[in-house]
């Protein structure tokens, strides 16, 4: 009976002593192939945070808040500011697709660890309060290098835009800064007037005259239907630019436009054609704006100035 249980007990020994083989194997196969985890968050994830937080080890800090109305609210040191969301959604899409692209030795992690504590960050991403990533890390030897705990040390890396990594991660506000060019409410415009240089039969004066929209272009005059004039109307809500391009340059003049509220200041700006190295951007154009004493020159993609440059039949076409 005895060398039964002995037979037993030992059949059992020899099977702990095998799980743990295979364990320890698992854990040092994953930790050398990059195996070990996923460290994509998905998408599913990601469209829910609504807070981010960066810092580094020399006390400037990035913090980033959506609002109740879909906005995001930044403070970047003492600097308070509105996000621009296709930034950020661009930040957060960063962690949809980056890849493990090596797991260094021990001497290498405790190189890479020890400099992360002298010039590195942290970045945290928060749902409702609840954290869903956390990290160390640092830019270093051409790596962009995690610290997510417990010995999960990864040099990563992005299949597309690689460069841009580095600049995700900056807490300077002017990064994260809304590119919002004006938001008008359609229901407090006055009249929009649109001069196009190449073809002036096709420039229009659009009114709203006691709720009633009438639109002059050349010597005639019509009367727009509420809801057409509404549906252009409202393409003048969050319209955003992108900074001008180093070496672009101001091409072909398209046509010029104000838009003028019920009650403030009228909003101008000339539109140009964009030219790289001579050639005409087919995506982009140029405008130059007056916000308020000095003119300033920024991007527009033509599928927003689209919306907000018509034809004349567009309005009275039925």
């Amino acid at each position: 009976m005895k060398n039964k249980y002995r037979k037993i007990g030992v059949a059992i020994g020899v099977l702990l002593l095998l799980l743990v083989a295979v364990w320890v194997t698992f854990i040092i196969a994953g930790r050398f192939s990059g195996s070990m985890e996923a460290v994509e968050i998905p998408m599913s994830v990601t469209e829910r945070v609504d807070e981010i937080e960066i810092r580094f080890s020399d006390t400037a800090f990035l913090r980033l808040k959506k609002q109740d109305d879909g906005t995001w609210q930044g403070q970047s040191m003492h600097f308070s500011f509105e996000a621009d969301p296709a930034h950020i959604q661009d930040f957060l899409a960063f962690f949809n697709t980056w890849e493990i692209l090596m797991i260094p030795n021990d001497s290498q992690r405790e190189e890479w660890k020890n400099e992360m504590e002298k010039k590195g960050g942290k970045v945290v991403l928060r749902k409702g309060g609840s954290k869903v990533f956390s990290a160390s890390f640092l830019h270093t030897d051409g790596y962009f290098v995690i610290d997510k705990g417990r010995g999960r040390f990864y040099a990563m890396d992005m299949p597309y835009n690689q460069s841009d990594n580095r600049q995700f991660f900056s807490v300077q506000a002017e990064s994260w800064q809304n590119r919002l060019l004006f938001n008008l409410d359609y229901t407090a415009l006055l009249s929009v007037w649109v001069n196009f240089y190449r073809d002036t039969r096709n420039s229009y004066y659009l009114e709203n005259r006691g709720g009633a929209f009438v639109l002059e272009h050349g010597r005639e005059a019509d009367t727009v239907s509420v809801s057409r004039a509404q549906a252009y109307l409202s393409s003048f809500a969050r319209v955003y630019f992108d900074k001008r391009e180093a070496g672009s340059a101001l091409g072909e003049p398209l046509y010029e436009m104000e838009i003028c509220p019920k009650e403030g200041r009228c909003v101008a700006f000339t539109v140009f054609e964009k030219l790289k190295e001579g050639t005409p951007d087919v995506f982009k154009a140029l405008a130059v704006v007056i916000p308020y004493e000095t003119p300033d020159t920024v991007e527009i993609p033509y599928v927003v100035l689209d919306k907000l440059a018509k034809q004349p039949d567009w309005f009275i076409s039925r």
